[in-house]
């Protein structure tokens, strides 16, 4: 997430993307690598954290911290049809 939502929770941005992207849109401090909209989200930017929350999730399934059947489970086997997904 980036900004800080307000009291009456009213300026929430929802960024939806591709399938391909990870959740990450811009840089935070925790990961200062520019994010895919970097040019965009930010502030005074067009997407301007001073005055909107914004959140972004990775899709469900993605393989941007989300399980997967190709991931390993803690026996190192695939996860396979027995994933979250």
């Amino acid at each position: 997430t980036w900004g800080t939502l307000n009291a009456d929770k009213s300026n929430v941005i929802v960024l939806n993307h591709a399938l391909s992207a990870s959740s990450h849109a811009a840089s935070t401090k925790a990961d200062p690598s520019r994010g895919w909209w970097e040019d965009f989200v930010g502030p005074c930017k067009t997407i301007d954290t001073n005055k909107f929350f914004v959140v972004c999730a990775n899709n469900l399934g993605s393989c941007f911290g989300s399980t997967g059947p190709a991931d390993e489970a803690k026996d190192g086997k695939l996860v396979g049809r027995h994933s979250s997904i």
